[in-house]
This record gives structure tokens, sequence and C-alpha cells, in this order.
């Protein structure tokens, strides 16, 4: 063995039992603690808490609990990986000779999401280097059992689900998505009037218990049968039900779609936590889902992000809103380029996509949609004295539901808005008595203070533009009947397809296709309401 190694060791050995000799005689409550604030550089997009933030409440912390804060350590570098840390090493090392005696911060997962550093600090709490350990957010006690459960903590602060639930999701209650679903809804589920995801009675029992027979190793045929046996439906838009044709494959995408842990991904950095905006009911957990799915954690954000992927839509028009008569199940809207003599023209077509279903892969052109719509509109089926009155009477309905939504919203803009002055004063205050390293911390926290206020500052003026548009939502009799008049005319194949898409859509909630034929549709409201007083169409 090298001689100078193990003169080294000794040397190391020898300063170790010195300092832990001459922290013998120091009392708890002259502990000297350094306060330690971490903040990743990739962790910007996802929102964990800041360096001010975890700054306050642990100085906070300190004050209430009569802690001595001797040096604070600000740090933006990733814990994911050791030895890459240049501030944290010095402070071990201080704290190593002597030069404090005990740590706080937010969070164990500030401190290390690493075994060798987490395995480092469990060292130096084992041989009374570090003499204790305090934390904002987690109870830690300096005996066997408390180390015990700190070293637990610092092995979940590796797994993706707490890391997910603890750090990536805090503060996506103000992402773009608000936690809603686009599209149409999971297996199990139903989209409520405002497109958030909601268990859907004993339709949710039967999926869920798919998911249990699945974990207890049944097939994807023997669950299939086992959903239809027990009568499994599916909601419809117009809120009617039907029995899907479950089958091997459907089973398969039910098992590999990420929401029914809760978590919904919209591309590589904006992973949103359902149960943040709303009180969604997962089916499994993370840990089950891949388990099911034989994921790793890498393999589980890879599954996630390839799931829901968002490509460009270009078909966009009547997207989820034809039905299949057949199988019951949306139509694809996809378009198709025909070469002419003057150059390429798009044709929209309606297909359906269900395996299994009589008129699989068979297409219906949009035209024949546009033309039904046409013609029922002419016939001005909604222009009567009656008509009107019965319309007048649901849309202050709406109007009214609508207004306390909206009244809501306004409450909630200003509570955030009063909140972000709150704590852009309590930063303020912060620093004029802080040095100028932590007036430098804190001039950015302003400016994000600052534009936050500025974002919600608009958001308020166009909550106040909803509610003054809503108290004129419900039209004269006149300007119903020329809304009437006008709808039929803007149905022009000239007009762009988006425009087509906005008229229809205002109108009609879907279409049912049968032999390449428009056979049935339902209205959106307040048109629904006049069902029974439209005029007959010969065409249906």
């Amino acid at each position: 063995m090298n001689e100078h190694y193990i003169t080294n060791r000794r040397e190391l050995i020898s300063a170790l039992e010195e300092v832990k000799n001459n922290q013998t005689d120091i009392e708890p409550d002259d502990y000297k603690y350094v306060m330690y604030l971490r903040k990743s550089t990739d962790d910007k997009d996802k929102q964990t808490r800041s360096l001010g933030d975890q700054f306050t409440e642990c100085s906070e912390f300190a004050d209430e609990n009569g802690l001595k804060v001797a040096k604070v350590v600000r740090e933006s570098v990733s814990a994911k990986s050791p030895d890459i840390r240049p501030k944290f090493r010095e402070m071990l090392n201080d704290i190593k000779t002597g030069k404090y005696q005990a740590v706080l911060a937010w969070h164990p997962d500030r401190l290390a999401r690493n075994m060798q550093d987490a395995g480092e600090i469990i060292t130096l709490l084992d041989e009374g280097i570090i003499r204790n350990m305090k934390f904002r957010s987690f109870n830690f006690d300096n005996s066997s059992s408390g180390k015990m459960h700190l070293g637990i903590t610092f092995v979940l602060s590796k797994q993706y689900s707490d890391h997910l639930s603890d750090s990536v999701l805090r503060g996506n209650k103000h992402s773009a998505y608000d936690g809603k679903n686009a599209g149409t809804a999971p297996h199990g589920y139903y989209n409520d009037g405002q497109q958030y995801l909601r268990a859907d009675g004993d339709n949710y029992i039967i999926i869920k218990k798919a998911f249990q027979m699945r974990l207890a190793g049944s097939t994807m045929d023997a669950i299939a049968k086992y959903a239809v046996s027990n009568g499994y439906s599916k909601r419809r838009k117009d809120g009617s039900t039907y029995n899907p044709k479950l089958n091997k494959q459907t089973v398969k995408k039910i098992m590999a779609n990420p929401v029914y842990t809760g978590v919904l991904w919209r591309g590589k950095k904006n992973p949103v936590d359902l149960t943040d905006f709303f009180a969604f009911q997962p089916m499994v957990t993370v840990d089950e889902f891949m388990a099911i799915n034989n994921l790793t954690e890498k393999g589980f954000t890879e599954l996630s992000n390839k799931y829901f992927k968002q490509e460009k839509v270009k078909a966009n028009l009547l997207r989820g809103c034809v039905i299949c008569v057949e199988c019951g199940q949306s139509m694809t809207c996809s378009l198709r380029a025909k070469q002419l003599l003057a150059g390429k023209t798009n044709y929209y077509h309606f297909r359906c996509d269900t395996l299994g279903c009589s008129v699989y892969g068979k297409s219906t052109r949009a035209k024949v949609l546009i033309d039904y719509a046409r013609t029922d509109l002419e016939q001005k089926p909604f222009s009567s004295k009656k008509a009107y009155l019965s319309y007048s009477k649901e849309m202050k309905r709406v109007s009214e539901a609508n207004g306390i939504e909206a009244n809501a919203e306004m409450r909630s803009l200003q509570a955030k808005y009063k909140n972000t002055i709150e704590r852009h004063e309590k930063t303020k205050a912060l620093l004029l008595d802080g040095d100028i390293e932590l007036q430098e911390i804190f001039k950015n926290d302003l400016v994000a203070h600052k534009k936050k206020q500025k974002e919600l500052v608009e958001q308020i003026r166009l909550a106040q533009e909803k509610i003054d548009k809503n108290k004129g939502s419900v039209h004269t009799y006149e300007k119903f009947l020329e809304l009437m008049e006008t709808i039929p005319k803007n149905l022009d194949y000239r007009k762009g397809m988006d425009e087509l898409n906005y008229i229809l859509r205002k109108v009609f909630l879907n279409f049912y296709i049968e032999d390449k034929k428009v056979v049935k549709t339902t209205l959106n409201s307040p048109f629904d309401k006049l069902e029974t007083i439209k005029v007959s169409n010969g065409a249906r």
C-alpha cells in the first residue's frame, strides 16, 4: 500500500477526531447554522421554489425556532450528480473544520439528489461532525430512526414521482394548459363543462379494475371481455352513452396512457399534475403504471412525451364532432391533396379509424356536411317568435351561469394580484436590511413580481371585458333574426376552413354519418332547446 496514502488518511482521521473533540462542549442552542439554498439551473421551466422564496421561509423558520444562522450559501446548480457543486463542497469542508455545527435548508432534496452526496451527509451525522439539521418543510430528528428517515427521503428524491409532485409541477396552476383536457376524454372519465376530467361513475370503477387485473397478470383479451361483460359505456359530447367495442388493442392503449396516473404532458418540459388543478381521481400510481408497462423513470418520461406529442393540426374542421353511426366513435378529420390543372387543391375528409367497425377506412367528404348544414339553416328553422322567446330564455340562463363563472374568475385574479403586491412589498423590505449579495438575489425577484403584476392587470382587464360582454349576450328579436339570416350565407367554400369551423361549431354539436350521408345532427346551446320548433328537413 502507498505509504503517502496511509499518512494522508491518518492525518484526515486525526483532524476529524480533533473537530469532534472541539465540538463536544458546544450547547445545541449555540450551534452555528449554515443556511443552504439551491435552485437547479435546469429548473427554471419547472417552477421550483426560487432562492428568494427559500431564503424567506428558512429565515422565518430560524427566527421562530431561535436558530443562529452564521452564513447563507446560495447555489444555482443541479444536485442530480455528485462533485459538481463548488459551494456545497466548500460548505461541507467548513463544517468539517468546525466553522459551523449545523445545517438549515428548505428540504433535504435541496442538499442532495444523488446517493454519493446523501451518503456523505449521513456519514457526517453519524460521526457527529454535523451536529444537527433543520428543514423548513421536513421534520428531522437526529437519532437513528431520524437518520433512517432522512436517508429514505434522499432515496425518494431520486424517484420521478416524488420529483414530479414536489418540484416539477409546483406553480403549473398558472400554465397555459390549466389542467384541462382538450380532446376526447380517456376511458373511465368524461369532460365536464370546463374540460376537466371527472370520474365517470361505474365506468371509472370498471377501468380502474382493469388496471388492477393487469397488475395481477390478466391478459389484454381477458380485461376487454371483463369490461364488455360488465356493461362498460362511454359518453358522447352530447351527453348520450354508447357501448364501445373494446378489444386487445384498445386495452393496450389504455394501459399505456399516463394520464391515468394524473400526469398530463404537453411537450418535453410541460408536465401537468391534474391534482394541482382540481379533484382529479387517478386510477393508478406512477409506480404501478411503470410496473405495468415495464418502464424506468426515463422510460416513463419518454412514453409520456410520445403519447401526448402535440403535432401541428392542419385538418381541424369539426374535429371530434363527426360521429360514425356504425361504431359511435368520432371520425378522423384528414386533409387530402388532389393535383389539378390550376395547381394542388386540398380536400377535407372524415374517415372512420375504429378497428373492427364495418366501415373502417371509409371516408366522407366535408362538402357533404357543409351542404347539409347550409340547406338546413336556409329553411330558417329558428326564426319564429316562439323560437326567439325560447332562445331568449335559454340565453339568459346561460348568461347568468357565465356571469357567475366570470365573476369567480375575476375574484381569483384580484386575489392573486393582491398576493403579488404583498410579496413585492415584503421583498422590498428584506432588501432594505440585506447585504449586497442578498440584494442581487432579490433584485431578480422584484423584477419577476413586477412582471407578474403586469400580466395580472391584463388578465383582469380581459376578465372585465368578458363580464361586460356577457351582460349584452342576449340579442333583441331583430338582431336574432339578422343572425339567423346571416349564418347560412357565411357557409361559403371561398371562406377559410377556420371560419367555416367556427360558424358550424356555433350551431352544431355533432354530425352523424351513415353511408356517406348526414343522417342526424345535435345542436349546441341555445339552439338545442329549439330542436322541437325546427322546420322539418325533407333531406333527413
